[in-house]
C-alpha cells in the first residue's frame, strides 16, 4: 500500500506463500524477492524529502527512537497491557494473565517469532479464566499452537500454579469506558493531527490515553 501511495508501483503477492525451501528458485521467485527491496531506496528518498519539507524528521527519528528502546527492553511485566480484554479478570486471573503475557513476550524474542505463532491473546485470556488445566486439555485451546503446547505445555502450568499461589494478587488494568470527556479529548487530537499532518497515534498512546481517563 506504501509502495502504491507513494510510488504508484503494484506488487505482486503471489508467490508470498511458495515453497522458499525448495532449491533451485524459480525466477519468478527471485523476481519477487527483489522487489522486497528494488524501491526501498527511491521510496526512502522520496519520504525523507517529504518530511523534511514538512519538518518532520525529528518526529520520526523519536518514533524509531522508542521502536528500538523497547526491542532492547528484555522487562516483559507491562506486556499485559497488550491484551485488551484484562480488565475483565479477576485479581487471581489477572495474575496468571500477567505471567502467560511475559513469559510469550520472552518466547517471542528468543525464537524470533510473532505472538500469535506463541499463543494469542484470546489463548491467554482463556488459559487464566480457569485453573486446574492438563497439558492434553492445552491442545482444545483455541489460539494456541500445538507446537506450543508440545514444546511447551509443562512450563505453562508451571507459570500458571505458581502466578496462582503469588500472595496480594491485584488488578491492574480497569475497563476503559467512552464519557463526553474522552471522546472531547479524542476530537483536539484528531484536531491536531491533521493541522501537523501526522497519524493521530503519533500525538498519544493509547496507553496514556488510558491513564488521563483514569
Amino acid at each position: 500500500r506504501l509502495l502504491k501511495a507513494m510510488l504508484d508501483v503494484d506488487l505482486e503477492k503471489g508467490h508470498s506463500r511458495s515453497d522458499w525451501m525448495r532449491r533451485p528458485l524459480s525466477p519468478e521467485q527471485i523476481a519477487y524477492a527483489a522487489d522486497d527491496v528494488r524501491y526501498l531506496l527511491p521510496l526512502y528518498e522520496k519520504l525523507a524529502a517529504e518530511l523534511q519539507a514538512r519538518q518532520l524528521l525529528a518526529v520520526v527519528a523519536e518514533e524509531y527512537d522508542q521502536i528500538l528502546a523497547a526491542l532492547k527492553n528484555t522487562d516483559f511485566d507491562q506486556a499485559y497491557t497488550r491484551i485488551k480484554e484484562a480488565w475483565k479478570l479477576n485479581a487471581r486471573q489477572f495474575a496468571v494473565l500477567k505471567a502467560l503475557a511475559s513469559w510469550r513476550e520472552k518466547m517471542m524474542r528468543e525464537k524470533d517469532l510473532p505472538r500469535k505463532r506463541i499463543a494469542d491473546d484470546d489463548a491467554l485470556m482463556t488459559l487464566a479464566s480457569r485453573s486446574g488445566w492438563t497439558v492434553a486439555q492445552l491442545f482444545d485451546v483455541e489460539g494456541l499452537p500445538s507446537a506450543t503446547v508440545k514444546n511447551h505445555g509443562a512450563v505453562l502450568l508451571e507459570i500458571m500454579t505458581q502466578a496462582m499461589q503469588l500472595p496480594g494478587h491485584e488488578i491492574v488494568m480497569r475497563p476503559v469506558k467512552g464519557d463526553a470527556f474522552f471522546h472531547r479529548f479524542k476530537k483536539l487530537l484528531e484536531k491536531q493531527a491533521r493541522a501537523l499532518g501526522v497519524d493521530e497515534k503519533m500525538l498519544s498512546k493509547k496507553q496514556f490515553n488510558e491513564q488521563l481517563y483514569w
